[in-house]
């Protein structure tokens, strides 16, 4: 029996002994990719980003989309693998690339860790970049990223300390609008940006009892215009303003999520804090 323990005992530690190798070999690599990462140049980029005239609208065509990854692709930069969420992703991007500086600190809520705009402003140099979703099972980093396991209406994160907060088809899955915003204009300094995009239709699409994430994470919704002029309106409570009237004209359904089988749009939307 002691022999049989022993053995077990052994192969334990030789378990813990090839993660720890595991572990110091990531760190390795990881710290010589970003010790021979080259920064892209911010003015190159610049003549293939959405300068912000128009960036507040509805996705209308799968065009839109098309030139988006056309764009991404002059940029080489990785696309989303969702065509669609390059549309957003993309705008988000420009805007803070054309407003912002390597020492903007930027807030993704919802990141997942498959997010783009955060791999995507860390190749050009910003290095004060935090992720945050629910479903991480702990914190962690990726090159100069730093992931943690928040609640985005409740992050804990020190007030006044983001330039830009981006949350990217994220308000649709069971947050409240209200926390959403007021945990937004707390985090955020004085005239600084909130970068929103959500599910989108002008009239209703029935969502009830779809819950594509588990009921932990709220049923779907998809706004509608109502919806987007309240959240708008309320966004004024909190000391929001858009940045530029939104264009709710719109056209096709770009749209289809085959998990829960529905076609809708998305639109997106810039607000700014007051000073």
């Amino acid at each position: 029996m002691s022999k049989r323990f022993g053995t077990f005992t052994m192969a334990i530690r030789t378990v813990r002994h090839l993660i720890n190798l595991a572990k110091m070999f990531l760190h390795f690599i990881n710290q010589f990719y970003y010790r021979n990462l080259q920064v892209r140049s911010r003015e190159k980029a610049l003549l293939h980003i959405h300068y912000g005239k128009g960036i507040n609208s509805v996705l209308k065509t799968d065009r839109e989309v098309q030139e988006n990854l056309q764009n991404l692709k002059k940029l080489k930069l990785q696309p989303h693998n969702d065509q669609p969420k390059n549309w957003d992703c993309y705008r988000a991007f420009s805007f803070i690339l054309g407003h912002g500086s390597q020492e903007s600190r930027v807030l993704d809520v919802g990141s997942a860790d498959y997010g783009v705009i955060l791999p995507w402003l860390e190749l050009y140099g910003f290095s004060n970049l935090d992720g945050c979703d629910l479903s991480f099972n702990n914190d962690f980093r990726k090159g100069r990223i730093h992931y943690s396991k928040r609640d985005l209406q409740n992050t804990s994160f020190d007030s006044g300390s983001f330039d830009f907060i981006t949350s990217v088809s994220v308000i649709e899955h069971g947050v409240d609008v209200h926390s959403y915003l007021k945990e937004a204009s707390r985090l955020l300094k004085p005239a600084r940006y909130l970068l929103t995009s959500t599910d989108y239709w002008p009239g209703s699409i029935d969502t009830k009892g779809l819950y594509p994430y588990g009921k932990a994470l709220g049923e779907m919704r998809v706004f509608t215009r109502r919806d987007i002029e309240e959240l708008v309106s309320m966004a004024q409570e909190y000391g929001f303003e858009l940045i530029e009237p939104i264009d709710f004209s719109y056209k096709d359904k770009v749209v289809y999520w085959n998990r829960v089988d529905k076609r809708f749009t998305y639109i997106f939307f810039i607000l700014r804090k007051g000073k």
